[in-house]
Parts: structure tokens; C-alpha cells; sequence
């Protein structure tokens, strides 16, 4: 049997690789070769799984999912708020408030604190070792986006009065 550290043939190796054998990066073996490995031969790796992608990270999922949906549900209810108010704008000065718009009013409140959560989820994927970062920074990006942006909507919404 070859091994990738034998002196005949130092490119070809017919040991089987156990799955789940993997070593932390700062363990792994330096390539000693001065070219890579030779192409077409799926039987030699002298450092097992060095290629392998890490997983996604599944915070970052939550993250990109909640924000995604909250963000949604954050722009049907202002969608709402505007139609009440051009429509029926003496519902808007009725004491107590309106159901209708207590409701929406509470809804952009839920979807806040959901966009704050999604960025929570998306800092905690961001930190997580070992695992690929591109669904916890776009969740970060698009719940600070949808935050600010409903913010944004609330101050002018208050300057207006």
C-alpha cells in the first residue's frame, strides 16, 4: 500500500480517509511540494478534508430569514397605515385610537423589535468559528437596513404632526 509520504511515488495513495477526521487549521500540514496535486486523482489528499467547505452558519439563517420576513411584514403594515390614512382620515383623529391602527401601530412595533432580534442573530453568526459568514452579514445588513428604514418613517411621521 502507498502512502503520500513514500519516496516512490509520492502523488498516489490508495489509503482510505476516514470522513470525519479533521484536524483545526493551525494543525494542519504546510504543502511540501512545489506544485499542487496532480488533477483527476480523487485518491490522494496527504492533508484529509483541507478542502472542504465549513458549514453555514445556521444563526446567520436566522438572521437572513427574520429580517427578511419582518422587513416584509414592517412594509405591508406601514403600506396599511398610509391607505388608512389616505382613505379614512378621520379615523386617525378618533380618541381612543382606532383598532385598525392601534393594531398596525403595534405590528411596526413587533417588526422592530423582530429586526433587532434578526441583528442579534446575525453578530452571534458573525462570531461563530469555523463557519462561512455570508448569511449572518447579509442578515445584519438587511435588519439594520429595514430598522433604519422604519425609523426613519416613524421620525417623519412624528415631524408631520
Amino acid at each position: 500500500m502507498k502512502t503520500p509520504s513514500s519516496e516512490s511515488n509520492k502523488y498516489e495513495s490508495n489509503t482510505q480517509i476516514d470522513p470525519d477526521y479533521r484536524l483545526p487549521e493551525w494543525q494542519q500540514p504546510e504543502w511540501d511540494y512545489p506544485y499542487p496535486p496532480p488533477v483527476g486523482n480523487e485518491n490522494y489528499s496527504p492533508f484529509p478534508l483541507q478542502w472542504e467547505r465549513p458549514p453555514h452558519s445556521m444563526w446567520g439563517i436566522f438572521s437572513l430569514v427574520l429580517s427578511l420576513f419582518s422587513a416584509l411584514g414592517g412594509f405591508v403594515l406601514v403600506c396599511i397605515c398610509v391607505w388608512i390614512g389616505i382613505e379614512h382620515p378621520e379615523i386617525l383623529e378618533q380618541e381612543p385610537p382606532h383598532l385598525g391602527v392601534a393594531l398596525t401601530g403595534l405590528g411596526i412595533i413587533g417588526c422592530c423589535v423582530a429586526q433587532l432580534v434578526a441583528l442579534a442573530f446575525g453578530i452571534v453568526g458573525l462570531c461563530e468559528p469555523r463557519t462561512r459568514k455570508g448569511f449572518a452579514l447579509a442578515g445584519v445588513f438587511f435588519s439594520v437596513l429595514a430598522f433604519g428604514f422604519t425609523m426613519a418613517l416613524v421620525v417623519i411621521g412624528l415631524m408631520m404632526d
